[in-house]
């Protein structure tokens, strides 16, 4: 079975005189499909439920299709 894992994570209000742009996008997270099994492998915390998505599917010996993980928060 091939399963595909990505995340996107964003918090924002209008209270915030921050833009959320890429750059801030790269400064919280920003993996893209060559690094995000690496990176999220084992993790928990804040951003961790994608590790315990890859723990997961190897746990069951299915294919994991990296997509794309991306987070920023506002302030």
């Amino acid at each position: 079975m091939k399963i595909a894992i990505g995340t996107y994570h964003h918090e924002t209000h209008s209270f915030s005189k921050d833009i959320t742009d890429l750059e801030a996008m790269k400064n919280c997270m920003f993996d893209d499909k060559d690094h995000l099994i690496e990176r999220h492998r084992g993790s928990r915390g804040s951003y961790g439920s994608l590790g315990g998505y890859i723990d997961y599917a190897e746990s069951h010996g299915w294919e994991i299709v990296p997509l794309f993980a991306a987070a920023a928060l506002p302030a």
